[in-house]
């Protein structure tokens, strides 16, 4: 069966999956027959790590500022990836895109599968990271479609959105 583990800075059930997941205040894992797929691996990694490797089964929320260490497992696993990433442009592809991850400039290939995932998993780590230096709580929810379908929001592909930190959602 698969499910979806959602990983968000405030309670998707409240506030609607679309008003979560498609802005930068959350983001989902791919679940099917209780694994995690190779793309979500990663970072659920860094979650069994510190969580054990059942975490997801039950609903969670990690408070504020308890979750430093899945965000320094989490820094560790992308930096290891960026040993390999090119740092100078390729003159043989047209597809050069500078990114600035940790200060450094990288080069990448947003056809390439690896490059975009990197990509994101970066962008996820600082939005992570931003929401953990602000002192809002972890939520972690695994859902099936049928939940995400009840609960789904109003927020539509292009609309704008407040950005959590300038909201008070926790009081």
């Amino acid at each position: 069966m698969e499910m979806k583990m959602i990983l968000s800075v405030q309670d998707w059930r409240k506030f609607g999956y679309s008003n979560t997941v498609h802005t930068d205040k959350g983001m989902t894992l791919l679940l099917k027959d209780d694994v995690f797929d190779s793309t979500s691996m990663l970072i659920a990694g860094c979650f069994q790590k510190v969580l054990g490797t059942d975490f997801w089964k039950e609903d969670s929320i990690l408070p504020p500022k308890s979750y430093g260490k899945i965000l320094d497992l989490y820094e560790i696993e992308i930096r290891k990836l960026l040993v390999n990433q090119r740092t100078t442009p390729d003159p043989s592809t047209r597809y050069n895109d500078e990114v600035d991850m940790f200060g450094d400039i990288y080069i990448v290939n947003r056809r390439k599968y690896e490059d975009k995932n990197l990509e994101f998993f970066y962008g996820f780590f600082m939005n992570l990271k931003e929401y953990f230096d602000k002192g809002h709580p972890l939520y972690i929810s695994t859902v099936t479609q049928e939940e995400i379908e009840a609960n789904f929001g109003t927020h539509k592909a292009g609309d704008s959105y407040e950005r959590l930190k300038d909201l008070n959602l926790l009081g």
